[in-house]
């Protein structure tokens, strides 16, 4: 299973109305949903290290792009370049990361 497969996301209905809030869930490698706000301190610290040791480690396996064409040399080398300067940012940018990061702020560790 990939690190992002295990990222799932929620609604759950709020208080009755016909309002929703999106409640992030952390689903464990033994398949068990964990909302984020519930996550203990030392789960919410080690998932968000999982997460940038995983970037990290397919930043480190991607290989240097080798293209025929010069535009998608261009680009591919811009991407590869990007990855390599900033995996976590590039990786998990726009992903539970940012609210566990956020849970974690919130809990002052």
């Amino acid at each position: 299973m990939q690190f992002h497969e295990r990222i799932i996301m929620v609604l759950i209905p709020k208080g009755g109305n016909d309002m929703r809030k999106q409640t992030k869930i952390w689903v464990t490698k033994d398949k068990k949903k964990v909302r984020v706000c519930n996550m203990s301190d030392k789960h919410l610290l080690n998932t968000i290290k999982y997460l940038e040791n995983k970037a990290q480690d397919t930043a480190d396996n991607i290989s240097y792009p080798s293209f025929y064409g010069e535009i998608a040399q261009d680009i591919s080398e811009d991407i590869y370049e990007k990855i390599q300067q900033n995996p976590v940012g590039y990786f998990l940018d726009d992903s539970i990361y940012n609210d566990l990061l956020t849970e974690k702020n919130k809990r002052g560790l």
